[in-house]
């Protein structure tokens, strides 16, 4: 059986995490061809946007270097991390000159995971195994051009499968990097947030293979971490896409396609997993055990450049910002605590955007279907209004989040009725 590994930014940049992926990938390869799927170094991203803003990334590399430089796996190998980080210097250096070129922040964004792979290959040679770097363009792996936002070429699936192919009767392993295709100009083009779960589904579908997405955290829990939480066993697609962040829904398109089995598991333990797969149950039945409240704000009329987005959302030092759902053109916040007008401000300085100020509610239950229609009618019937809502995660225990107006009476009417109808006593 075919088996692709995705591997996020978390995984890749903890020394613990990133043997304990080379160990799983040169364990399930002797049982069959696997894929290595591998996101950019946590925070390797952002540094990219900062040089390309301007910044002196020599100085942000030795930042990076800094936070992993005391572990053996990488002092033992120095040289070979300060060459890479001179190559995304030199990114940042030339293609700052086209500050409002989508391509070339497709280009530059990209440069992380082109890190990554290099850094995979390297170790898993050192340890004598057979692998190569396999950039998406040499497979015939492309999509639109519509950079930032892009979407995969269904008709690239057979020259996907055919040279990867190739390299499995060479037994060798490729690696490829999440978060990006070959765009049909033959530049770099990236799927969104979240695209490396979809580069992993998509190969899967391709290939016919099972897709594991490695956590450094747990699989799917029951509720928040403790000691009460489970493991949840298997999910049905249905129940994957309205919880939500879980997997990302484009690559669940791809999984549902294949009728494929996606599994979400402990990288430090794969046999602590959750399966997704057609035949999974529809439903867990309701228990929210706790709610948490803090300030909501939904802020539109954001261009498609989630990238950039994402960059300028993780320099809020000055707030918790606890969540976020988005639609093609808006964001919403969800901010536990700190002011949520300097973020905003910081926002409207590079945006044109509109925000509205409000509460949120945050519920925390076991994982379950019916926990939003049952709030969505209680809520409509009470209040009379359906009031935003999203399901979310909190290290892969669901989380349900409403937005509400701002408005102290229709808040206390809410909680108290959710206390009564909802709270675990």
């Amino acid at each position: 059986m075919k088996v692709i590994l995705k591997a996020g930014g978390a995984i890749m940049a903890d020394p613990e995490q990133f043997r304990s992926y080379l160990e799983n990938i040169i364990s399930f390869n002797k049982h069959g061809p696997v894929i290595a799927v591998v996101s950019a170094f946590k925070g390797v991203t952002d540094l990219l946007l900062y040089g390309w803003q301007g910044k002196d990334f020599r100085e942000l590399g030795l930042e990076f270097l800094e936070l992993y430089g005391n572990d053996a796996l990488f002092l033992s190998n120095q040289e070979f991390y300060h060459r890479e980080l001179r190559n995304m210097d030199y990114h940042c250096q030339v293609l700052r000159q086209y500050p409002n070129d989508l391509k070339a922040l497709d280009t530059l964004i990209t440069a992380g995971e082109r890190f990554s792979v290099k850094v995979l290959d390297y170790h898993l040679r050192l340890r004598g195994i057979k692998s190569q770097v396999v950039f998406p363009g040499s497979i015939g792996f492309r999509g639109d051009n519509n950079y930032q936002n892009g979407k995969i070429d269904l008709d690239c699936v057979s020259e996907v499968k055919d040279k990867l192919s190739q390299l499995f009767v060479q037994g060798i392993i490729p690696i490829l990097p999440g978060y990006y295709v070959d765009s049909s100009d033959g530049l770099p083009l990236t799927l969104g947030r979240g695209a490396s779960d979809q580069i992993a589904a998509f190969l899967g579908y391709a290939l016919g293979a099972q897709v594991y997405l490695l956590k450094e955290t747990h699989a799917v829990l029951s509720m928040c971490p403790s000691d009460n939480a489970a493991t949840v066993d298997c999910l049905s697609y249905n129940m994957a896409r309205e919880v939500g962040k879980i997997i990302q829904r484009r690559a669940l398109q791809w999984v549902e396609k294949g009728n494929l089995e996606l599994i979400i598991a402990n990288n430090l333990n794969p046999n602590i997993q959750t399966l997704i797969n057609s035949e999974g149950p529809q439903d867990t039945g309701v228990k929210v055990i706790r709610i948490q409240e803090g300030n909501f704000v939904e802020i539109f009329d954001i261009p498609d450049e989630p990238a950039m987005l994402y960059g300028l959302l993780s320099n809020f030092k000055d707030c918790n910002i606890v969540g976020a759902g988005d639609t093609p053109n808006s964001v919403c916040l969800f901010i536990e605590q700190g002011d949520i007008i300097l973020p905003i401000e910081k926002i409207r300085s590079t945006y044109p955007v509109k925000s509205f100020p409000g509460h949120f509610i945050k519920l925390v239950g076991n994982l379950n279907f019916s926990l939003k229609r049952e709030i969505a009618e209680f809520t409509e019937q009470e209040i009379g209004f359906e009031p935003v809502g999203y399901f979310g995660n909190m290290r892969n225990a669901v989380t349900y989040s409403i937005g509400l107006p701002y408005d102290e009476s229709i808040r206390d009417k809410l909680v108290v009725k959710l206390h009564r109808r909802f709270i675990e006593q």
